[in-house]
């Protein structure tokens, strides 16, 4: 193929992708709808809320209790039951009697320290499921250190029941001075649901969350959980025939109901917050394709080397995957392998997000050559091969593979001045002059 052949070949595909960029910015808002819906289902969500139902049961009454005592150093112990009423029992008098007698009961003199340690270890431990649940939609590997969850997560249970008790103090005044226009009244409680929502898809994921993204996802959350809210009070008028059959613990199935509902509702917003955070992102792999490993791994080792020689720094596993349009789970264990083959070295550099340090190439990258990597690549299938014949057939393979890319290198592929084949052919007569 002549250089002008080539040269209208990679213009039309400049202008393809051009078009299939565009057209997948206009249906970005249906992809971030329908990722999320699948991503729901995939990522065991509902599972997940099962287990958040039982956890953030068992330490509601700690975390209740904590809330109790800031606000009662400051005289505004009266603020935690509207919180109960509006937000956990939803207007039933038992419910919020019930929590608040076990709220109150609770003696920190009576327990000593060995008693207030666990509950403060039970309040920490729900904490950190959360996180995990946060972890797990949003791809992250790791999660906060415990030294890291024992002093962010109990600057949360300080503030936040400062910040609730304000929120409750400004919705009672503004509906006071409002009262001519009550459609304002009724959106105050959802906005504050909104920044809570907020709140917990930036806070809680250990990865940097952008606010666009994080503002979306919320707001979603907060209109269904608003709708839940609505239907589950309405259900509760045909409650009459459960509390016969339950009598006295009728209370506790429909409080674990409620909670069940409201952290599906919470993590189907993380997961809208997370596919809106990946949304920009065209995926250049597809990482079910069988492809994907070899694929991802030129891409990741090309990005490194476009890093180092134009900005002089590396890129984090974060960039790398946002720059692939994959989740971060998907090319962890690419990142160890080349970690492992010697082509790549982590930077013991502090970065927020649990996805360790920028990630750098180990030489120049004018020195490594495609054939060096490709070799890398073949060598784990042709150890895997088992049967004589196959291994045979692998290393042929492989031998074609790396006479094709001759002497290729990770520079010569960040450079726009020439195509991949033409810098092919370059090397292959600098070795063979003759030909």
């Amino acid at each position: 193929m002549s250089n002008s052949q080539y040269t209208w070949l990679e213009t039309a595909s400049r202008r393809f992708e051009e078009q299939t960029r565009t057209h997948s910015y206009i249906f970005a808002p249906w992809r971030v709808v329908v990722n999320s819906v699948e991503n729901f289902f995939e990522n065991d969500d509902l599972l997940r809320a099962s287990a958040l139902t039982y956890t953030s049961t068992l330490s509601i009454v700690p975390i209740l209790a904590l809330a109790f005592s800031v606000l009662k150093g400051l005289g505004e112990a009266d603020q935690v039951r509207p919180l109960v009423a509006r937000y956990l029992a939803l207007g039933s008098q038992s419910t919020s009697d019930q929590l608040m007698g076990f709220v109150e009961n609770v003696n920190a003199t009576a327990l000593g320290a060995v008693g207030a340690a666990f509950l403060l270890g039970t309040v920490i431990s729900t904490l950190g499921n959360i996180e995990q649940a946060f972890n797990g939609i949003f791809h992250v590997p790791r999660s906060r250190s415990y030294l890291r969850r024992f002093s962010d997560y109990l600057s949360v249970l300080f503030t936040v029941p400062l910040l609730a008790a304000a929120a409750l103090a400004f919705t009672a005044m503004v509906e006071v001075r409002v009262s001519l226009f009550p459609i304002i009244a009724h959106l105050i409680p959802y906005l504050f649901v909104w920044a809570g929502f907020f709140f917990l898809y930036v806070f809680f994921p250990y990865t940097k969350v952008r606010y666009t993204p994080a503002l979306l996802g919320s707001g979603v959350a907060a209109v269904l959980f608003q709708l839940a809210q609505w239907g589950y009070v309405r259900f509760q008028v045909g409650m009459a025939n459960y509390r016969a059959i339950y009598g006295a613990l009728a209370t506790l199935p429909i409080f674990l109901l409620w909670t069940y509902i409201a952290w599906a509702v919470i993590l189907f917003g993380a997961e809208i917050t997370a596919a809106a955070q990946r949304g920009g992102n065209i995926p250049l792999l597809r990482p079910a394709s069988p492809d994907f490993p070899c694929a991802a791994t030129l891409h990741i080792l090309v990005m490194l080397a476009r890093q180092q020689l134009l900005r002089g720094r590396g890129a984090t596993m974060l960039e790398l995957a946002h720059g692939l349009g994959v989740s971060v789970a998907a090319i962890d264990p690419i990142i160890v392998r080349l970690k492992d083959d010697g082509l790549v070295v982590e930077s013991s550099e502090e970065h927020h997000g649990g996805h360790g340090g920028p990630l750098h190439l180990v030489r120049a990258p004018a020195s490594i050559t495609l054939s060096e990597v490709v070799r890398t690549l073949l060598e784990q299938d042709a150890a895997d091969a088992g049967e004589s014949r196959v291994a045979e057939l692998l290393r042929l393979i492989r031998k074609a593979q790396v006479e094709a890319v001759g002497q290729i290198t990770l520079a010569d592929l960040v450079s726009d001045q020439s195509s991949p084949a033409q810098v092919a052919s370059a090397a292959r007569s600098q070795l063979n002059p003759a030909s």
